[in-house]
């Protein structure tokens, strides 16, 4: 990226070891819909060289406690320049920043306003320009001195309890801060006994690394990074300490990517196998911890909190929908509930994901509880729209329909529904409610809601235990009064999904290929088992599984759908595929399936790919994009993201990660795509990987904002960045015939 413009322009900052920023140069820009087509004048000036040319940016100075505030710390830009006696890297540490470009170079920031967001950056001798883009209504930003340059940072911590009588050792993950220009690959953590590997970490940034620790009663852990047998940094950490009685946190490494997540818990008062289990979702900045502490503890069930990885996350869908299901299956394995007593509820955003998977996944609750629940980026929180869509803009709100709740409406007829919200609700608007409620009244048999008159959006005026506006007295009731129905119980399946990447499967059928990949499909089916017979209809399916075991089908079955009538042995599953000419048997059952959208390559275990930058001058480049690409999935996620070299790549790494290349290799590339940055997923050498191609103009795209999918593929001029979807040369998603090409 080039930095033309000459430096006067902005106030210069005096030297010193702690530098607040406090005069700068700010700029406004409009906001986006949830969308990849995101629209940045500011950014398209950076890419071209012409950042800081004419008369939109304005002078401003931080209040008297150091924050900004205005228009353009909602949607905009603020930058400074610091003055540096000589070449010296510092801790950038901000907050309300979405990123910060440092001397052009791109780092992550502090999109929440968490506080504990420290970055290594190099200052050279002179003037260094920071350029930060901003969202959060508020900024704060300063530079520090680094002491130590291999350092551990504990302020974000993902920690257990210390249960009493419990186990007496677990997992945690802290912050490991590289202050210098070197790729280190030798570091060590050691807290009592145990020592963990580090693993990579990229110069000039930090990776959060999970480390097994013990568990002592004094709930103190000390933690040591070495290098070899020398120790570079030390620092305690302070867990709580519980009684099994009280709220707890329990630490696991997830399947997502390796991370170190933790889901809070608060116990029945008489915990025993075969209770039931609730699972309940956190609001928009509040701790999974803390939701779990807003509940009484129940006689007949226990209450599990998953995080969404972030107090903001991913509301509750991509990543924060995997985490959900991920903690759900944990909590089933360790609290062994009764399966016909799991339940679902949450509050705010956590009511939008009750919705979400409510209709996604309604095989798995007996009943769902959204509070204070809103229904969709459409209806609440900015999903894009388009007035007469061309066939891009199609192709992009197709990539959207996962996020549709109510194209899958009917889903929620598998399950019981109970709506609460207060009807002076200040932030998520009681029509939400409302709108809800309509929609299930035209068909659902088993539903109520409870408009709680005066209340706002948090409530608690019950004097017992736990806070009204999630431990409401009614919501357990009516869940008291459901029972999930078992696979065998279950004679007739009508269950709808918007994609089989993302719910495939209801009871006894699994959908395993689209006719026309995001568009909603439909499989309604009936099951005589006495008779040995199974028929119904299907709406754009082209491939799907039947499980005659759940029906405890025994003999030949005869089969009668979409007018194709068959006589099939008994299989324990039995794999179909229509053709558009009637239902066959399905001889590719066991080929690897393609999950479209690019966001898929994140659902599990994944690992940005670059060339060695002493190998390729444009790997610097790819550098600094998966660097930064891994700080915001820090901050985004929680997480952690591996970077490999291309020459380190194994089959074993191949068969256990999802690949996303950062290149200028044509050659990765499918035919027929140009020279323009191209994002999208494919087949290579036997695997679906993950293909980032153009260099600087593919750094920022929305990889990890909820309800902004990617389809397949998605080629775009970097002028899309001021022309919005007309800047989009393709986007789509590839047929059957494409997929593995």
């Amino acid at each position: 990226m080039k930095w033309l413009m000459p430096l006067f322009c902005c106030p210069a900052l005096l030297w010193a070891a702690d530098i607040p920023l406090t005069e700068g140069m700010a700029r406004t820009i409009p906001g986006n819909q949830r969308t990849p087509a995101r629209m940045d004048p500011v950014e398209l000036d950076l890419l071209r060289g012409q950042a800081f040319e004419g008369s939109a940016w304005t002078a401003v100075k931080a209040a008297a406690n150091g924050t900004f505030s205005g228009p353009f710390t909602s949607s905009g830009y603020l930058r400074f320049t610091v003055n540096s006696p000589a070449d010296k890297t510092m801790f950038l540490e901000a907050i309300g920043n979405s990123m910060v470009y440092v001397n052009g170079v791109p780092h992550g920031g502090d999109i929440y306003m968490f506080g504990y967001v420290s970055v290594p950056v190099p200052l050279v001798k002179g003037p260094n320009e920071l350029v930060f883009a901003l969202g959060r209504g508020q900024f704060q930003g300063r530079l520090v001195d680094v002491v130590k340059p291999l350092s551990l940072d504990p302020r974000d911590s993902t920690t257990p309890d210390v249960v009493e009588g419990g186990p007496k050792s677990s997992l945690a993950a802290l912050i490991v801060r590289n202050a210098t220009a070197d790729v280190v690959d030798d570091l060590v953590i050691v807290a009592g006994k145990h020592r963990t590997k580090v693993g990579r970490v990229l110069p000039m940034t930090t990776v959060k690394a999970g480390v097994a620790i013990p568990l002592e009663a004094t709930g103190k852990v000390n933690v040591r990074l070495m290098r070899g047998s020398r120790e570079l940094d030390a620092t305690e950490l302070t867990l709580r300490v519980r009684k099994p009685s009280q709220p707890h946190k329990i630490t696991f490494r997830s399947r997502i990517d390796g991370s170190v997540q933790y889901y809070a818990v608060q116990p029945s008062t008489n915990p025993a196998p075969g209770q039931a289990l609730f699972l309940s979702l956190h609001g928009a900045s509040v701790e999974a911890s803390g939701q779990a502490e807003a509940y009484s503890a129940k006689s007949w069930g226990t209450v599990v909190c998953p995080t969404n990885r972030r107090p903001y996350g991913f509301n509750w869908e991509d990543q924060g929908r995997l985490d959900a299901l991920e903690v759900l299956e944990l909590a089933q394995a360790r609290y062994k509930p009764d399966p016909r007593q799991i339940y679902l509820t949450g509050h705010s955003m956590g009511g939008h994901g009750t919705w979400q998977l409510g209709a996604h996944f309604p095989d798995q609750w007996a009943a769902i509880a959204p509070a204070a629940g809103w229904v969709s980026y459409w209806s609440y929180a900015g999903g894009a729209t388009y007035n007469n869509p061309s066939e891009i803009e199609k192709s992009l709100l197709a990539a959207m329909s996962p996020s549709d709740t109510l194209g899958l409406k009917s889903n929620f007829a598998q399950h019981g529904v109970f709506i609460l919200h207060g009807d002076a609700d200040e932030t998520v608007p009681v029509s939400e409610a409302k709108t809800m409620a309509d929609v299930l009244g035209k068909f659902h048999k088993s539903w109520d809601m409870a408009l709680v008159p005066g209340a706002g959006h948090w409530w608690d005026n019950d004097p017992e235990a736990g806070a009204d506006a999630v431990d409401d007295a009614r919501l357990f009731r009516f869940f008291a009064r459901h029972r999930r129905p078992l696979a065998n119980e279950v004679t007739e399946v009508d269950f709808a999904t918007a994609d089989p990447g993302v719910s495939d499967s209801c009871h006894w059928v699994t959908v395993s290929q689209q006719a026309a990949v995001r568009q909603v499909s439909r499989v309604e089916l009936v099951a005589r088992p006495h008779m040995g017979q199974i028929s119904g209809q299907t709406t754009n399916v082209s491939a799907m599984r039947i499980r005659p075991d759940a029906l405890v089908l025994q003999a030949n079955i005869s089969l009668d759908i979409d007018g194709t009538k068959l006589t099939v042995p008994w299989a324990k599953e039995i794999a179909l595929r229509n053709d558009g000419r009637g239902w066959t048997l399905d001889n590719t059952k066991d080929e690897p399936r393609f999950k479209h959208g690019f966001k898929a390559m994140f659902d599990r275990e994944f690992a940005f790919v670059i060339d060695r930058p002493e190998r390729d001058p444009k790997a610097k480049e790819h550098l600094q994009i998966a660097r930064y690409l891994g700080e915001q999935w820090r901050v985004i996620a929680n997480g952690r993201a591996e970077v490999l070299f291309r020459d380190e790549l194994t089959s074993e790494i191949r068969r256990k990660r999802n690949l996303i290349y950062i290149t200028n290799d044509r050659s990765l590339l499918p035919s027929g795509f140009g020279d323009n940055p191209v994002v999208l997923t494919r087949w290579l050498d036997g695997q679906q990987v993950g293909i980032i191609y153009g260099g600087t103009a593919t750094t920022r795209l929305p990889y990890f904002t909820a309800g902004a999918h990617f389809a397949d593929y998605f080629e775009f001029r970097p002028e899309m960045l001021r022309d919005g979807t007309k800047g989009i040369v393709r986007t789509g998603f590839w047929s059957p015939a494409d997929e593995k090409k």
